[in-house]
């Protein structure tokens, strides 16, 4: 199954990030996975929720391409981008360039399972408030699990 296929994928030891944001007045959630794995082919997975359907993307060299790839679902030529600090350290800086001309904002949580709590929920809906995020602007979950909840909720709540 779909489901059972994106397990295996997202337990594989490489950068996976997930861009996250709501859409239209129903609040539908558009997630893509960027990988920067060794993979031949973008890979798209669709995740049937009717009204909340997204596509989910796998593939080489998708950091790089961020700007394109988002670049459709844009309202405003801009991001906010949750992270954590390990990651940023390694990614953040690959995200920007990919971006180009995107303008965006970022900020790092603390890594590590401590961090999906009412605390980092409360920290990242604050920023993405202070950083006047509009629902139907995009926010980029750069990172993994912990990251990828918090942003998806975050989103959807602010």
């Amino acid at each position: 199954t779909c489901g059972s296929r994106l397990y295996r994928w997202v337990h594989r030891p490489w950068l996976m990030s997930a861009l996250v944001g709501a859409l239209g007045s129903s609040a539908a959630v558009l997630a893509a996975f960027l990988m920067t794995a060794a993979l031949r082919a973008i890979d798209r997975i669709p995740v049937s929720l009717g009204a909340r359907s997204y596509e989910v993307r796998i593939g080489a060299g998708l950091l790089a391409r961020a700007g394109a790839e988002i670049a459709p679902l844009l309202r405003r030529r801009r991001v906010a981008v949750l992270t954590d600090e390990r990651v940023a350290d390694l990614h953040l800086g690959a995200l920007r360039e990919g971006l180009g001309d995107i303008a965006m904002s970022a900020l790092a949580l603390p890594a590590g399972e401590a961090t999906k709590s009412w605390a980092g929920l409360t920290r990242a809906v604050e920023w993405l408030l202070s950083e006047k995020v509009e629902r139907r602007d995009i926010v980029v979950a750069l990172g993994g699990g912990v990251i990828g909840d918090l942003a998806g909720f975050a989103a959807a709540i602010r």
